[in-house]
């Protein structure tokens, strides 16, 4: 099938334009950012942009739906998210818990997020990697916050505050952290993961993250909220620190234990933990699910497309 993945910022080098990008480069796909005419199939970059979408086509759609807003109750973003997940064919998801919120409205796939593990490496000590010895921890957060607060910068900034928190060297990547904060390119993410001890997760939803999992792919230690995203379906392994999502004390604690385990971590088993996540993976599972969908549209016939135009936000 010709698909044309549809987003808006494609040239950029933020979560989701990379991710189309991904599915350009494996599948063969073309990615434009309003929806083209005469392909076969069409592919949502994120279910918001649904809004380019002035006559909806007679042919499937598809759509990545992220995370699910929670603040405020009843904002337009999840009130969007339930409409696009009504009137679409093929549902995606990176995250387990938001897999399920959608397999009731039809056809859904989880499929793992994409890392660049070919970038995102262990640095070798012999190219400047430095031991723990004789030096801070240096521990970061990493990327962009939003006014809803749904990065969780409150909690960033007690942890920073903290006794336990100014015994560390500080730095973070992205928007609106209470440290020295700087907006990297892309080329040079994999350095300031590397550069890390421990990196810290203080949101409170999110749809994959993919910072951990960066992180992690360079050997870095991750504190990390239960209940969001897919951070639960990692696995138990020294070096991955949970505490209860929004829990100013428990972060505390979970921050503590990743300082105290940081010289016993072993940085082959964490990025071991990434395997799964690959821009192979990536590709694979959307092929997979088009195939799926292919089959399920040829036994029933043509889905009857409900509803008109998606709701603005």
């Amino acid at each position: 099938m010709r698909v044309n993945v549809v987003c808006r910022n494609l040239k950029e080098d933020r979560v989701l334009p990379r991710f189309s990008r991904y599915l350009a480069e494996g599948l063969g796909w073309t990615v434009s950012a309003v929806p083209e005419p005469g392909f076969d199939a069409y592919y949502l970059s994120g279910y918001f942009e649904a809004q380019l979408i002035k006559d909806w086509p007679d042919v499937p759609v598809g759509a990545y739906f992220t995370h699910r807003e929670e603040e405020p109750p009843g904002n337009q973003k999840a009130k969007l998210f339930d409409s696009v997940a009504r009137r679409v064919d093929l549902r995606v998801a990176t995250a387990g818990m938001y897999a399920r919120v959608l397999e009731p409205y039809g056809l859904t796939a989880q499929i793992h997020p994409p890392v660049e593990r070919e970038r995102f490496v262990i640095p070798n000590p012999s190219q400047g990697a430095e031991t723990l010895r004789g030096r801070e921890i240096r521990a970061g957060f990493s990327g962009y916050t939003y006014q809803n607060g749904r990065k969780g910068e409150d909690l960033a900034q007690g942890l920073v505050a903290s006794a336990l928190g100014q015994k560390v060297s500080w730095m973070a990547s992205g928007r609106g952290w209470p440290v020295p904060t700087k907006k990297y390119t892309w080329k040079a993410m994999p350095g300031f993961y590397q550069a890390l001890d421990v990196l810290v997760c203080t949101a409170l939803v999110e749809g994959v993250p993919m910072p951990p999992l960066e992180a992690l792919a360079c050997g870095v230690s991750v504190v990390v909220p239960r209940g969001v995203g897919l951070l639960d379906e990692l696995p138990e392994t020294l070096g991955i620190h949970r505490y209860d999502r929004g829990d100013a004390a428990d972060l505390h604690r979970a921050f503590a234990e990743a300082l105290k385990a940081r010289p016993a971590v072993e940085r082959e088993a964490l990025r071991a933990v990434t395997e799964p996540y690959s821009r192979e993976a990536w590709c694979a599972g959307h092929a997979e699910a088009l195939e799926r969908f292919s089959e399920c549209r040829s036994e029933s016939g043509a889905n009857e497309r409900k509803g008109g135009p998606a709701e603005q936000s």
